[in-house]
């Protein structure tokens, strides 16, 4: 039985690190849309079926468990504003943002570094922010650091 579990945590290992690579300026370059965002044990935004999952930290905050589908519409209907939310990279390291709450664009420069898998922007401003980020199944994963937590978003292009 130990036999088996140990096959069974190596090969879901394994198929962990196939599915994650480093992210190169080549990989990067085009157009992406957000597809999910998740905020770990809190939530989970399916973009693309406007599907929300309350996480179990999220729940345990919840006194009354009656609340919960109100609070579950009201969180969905601000998770709405990243069904527009476009990034795009351009091979010259710079690119558009959205930029706040309003979604609007924000002209941003930036630089890979694929040794630590970062992606480091730098906005009109010249305030830089450093964000984890992974290639996952042809899709973009950006690991942004909050003080809430991290919130880690999914793109398509």
């Amino acid at each position: 039985m130990k036999k088996l579990l140990l096959l069974m945590a190596g090969f879901a290992f394994i198929s962990q690190l196939s599915a994650q690579s480093k992210v190169t300026k080549n990989d990067l370059v085009g157009k992406w849309k957000i597809c999910a965002v998740e905020m770990q044990g809190m939530m989970y935004y399916d973009v693309e079926k406007d599907s929300l999952s309350i996480g179990e930290t999220m729940k345990a905050q919840i006194p009354d468990a009656s609340q919960l589908p109100g609070i579950t519409t009201m969180i969905k209907s601000q998770m709405g504003m990243f069904k527009n939310c476009e990034f795009v990279f351009n091979g010259d390291g710079t690119g558009t943002m959205p930029g706040g709450i309003s979604g609007e664009k924000e002209d941003i420069k930036y630089t890979i570094d694929e040794a630590a898998s970062t992606i480091t922007t730098t906005d009109k401003s010249n305030k830089d922010e450093t964000i984890k980020v992974e290639m996952v199944d042809k899709k973009i994963r950006f690991t942004v650091k909050q003080p809430q937590g991290e919130i880690i978003l999914l793109m398509k292009k």
